[in-house]
């Protein structure tokens, strides 16, 4: 069958992609060769019967189960399961090796004529008749029912495109969530004819759009909520933000890709959270209470006596929140001893004394 098609080829898609992924790639098609989009285009036309036709295949989970299993051959029966059942036991059995036209248990011709006199039945929403036969090349005289226009067609309302835009926001919001300001371009309906493409009262196409129903981009500005427990990667659907629907149909939906911006002070790992916090020798050494601050507000942090630089003082639970509800890691204080930047007589004298303290070489056993 030299006209073959590939139904995923048609959508630009992999065999494994997802019912997300197909509905995206169809929306993106669709509009792309919309007959209002492409006045007078015959070629877009035909490849926008191809689109319609593939889709309404490939996302329903069964037809698309047959199409999977027998390939062109499920569109001749018409994704009948009794067909579809016949066939594969004619695959098991002789008439397989035998062929069409050979011989064997079932004369090599499959039940009820396989690929040649199957009913297509009655398409929802595509004429399978026309459509698939563009595609896969005649199908022989078998009988072909269906008349119904592809969703889509012109002059009908077209779903807007869903659009993707990566979000950085910073590490304070993604551990207590909050409200964050978004700004993207949107193609928004035409002014002028509303997204009908007609010139309003008449059927005469509109200047404005041409008939495609769109008008110029422009910047949007939207308030979001980001959840507690954002993560790098995590998907926020504002459903109805997306690209606006042509001839009145809904809006495409805004897929919002959180990435989480690198903190001065504070470090992730997993669900824990680290800061750096400075300590006087004092402090180290004689232990003490000191102010931590956390995402939480702030805390009091009592330090052991002779505390060394890196060592963790944990507060639990004011680490980063699961997405999804669940506890939350836990926050934790490095501490780093800082000496005293004003030098005097005094401090050196102590400093001295404080060498005789040692008693042991710090560094021994260090080998690399």
């Amino acid at each position: 069958m030299a006209n073959e098609r590939d139904l995923y080829e048609i959508l630009e898609v992999p065999r494994t992609a997802s019912q997300d992924e197909l509905k995206s790639a169809f929306r993106k098609l669709a509009r792309k060769f919309h007959p209002d989009v492409n006045p007078g285009n015959r070629q877009a036309e035909e490849r926008f019967k191809e689109i319609n036709a593939a889709f309404e295949v490939l996302s329903d989970p069964k037809k698309r189960a047959l199409y999977d299993e027998m390939g062109a051959d499920a569109l001749r029966i018409g994704f009948d399961p009794k067909q579809a059942e016949a066939y594969r036991q004619w695959k098991r059995g002789s008439g397989a090796r035998g062929g069409v036209g050979g011989v064997g248990g079932m004369g090599g011709v499959p039940p009820g004529g396989f690929g040649f006199d199957f009913d297509f039945g009655q398409s929802s929403g595509s004429d399978f008749s026309s459509i698939f036969e563009t595609l896969f090349g005649g199908f022989g005289g078998g009988s072909r029912k269906g008349s119904a226009r592809p969703r889509g067609a012109s002059g009908n309302p077209v779903e807007g495109e869903d659009l993707s835009l990566d979000l950085t926001i910073p590490l304070s919001l993604a551990v207590r969530g909050g409200e964050h300001e978004v700004r993207f371009e949107r193609a928004i309906r035409c002014p002028q004819c509303g997204g009908g493409g007609n010139q309003p009262g008449t059927r005469r196409t509109c200047a404005t759009c041409r008939g495609s129903g769109e008008g110029p981009a422009s910047i949007q500005r939207l308030t979001v909520k980001i959840p507690a427990g954002a993560e790098e990667g995590s998907k926020i659907r504002l459903a109805g933000q997306g690209g606006e629907g042509i001839r009145g149909g809904p809006s495409g939906d805004l897929y919002l890709v959180t990435h989480i911006a690198e903190h001065p002070r504070v470090r992730r790992d997993g669900r824990d959270l680290y800061l750096d916090l400075p300590i006087t020798v004092g402090e180290a050494h004689f232990g003490g209470e000191v102010r931590c601050p956390t995402f939480d507000g702030n805390f009091t942090l009592t330090i052991p006596p002779r505390s060394q630089s890196g060592r963790k003082l944990r507060l639990r639970g004011l680490g980063m929140p699961q997405l999804r509800g669940g506890g939350r890691g836990d926050f934790y204080a490095v501490l780093q001893i800082v000496l005293p930047e004003r030098d005097s007589p005094a401090l050196e004298q102590a400093i001295r004394a404080l060498g005789d303290a040692y008693g042991r070489d710090v560094r021994a056993g260090i080998n690399l």
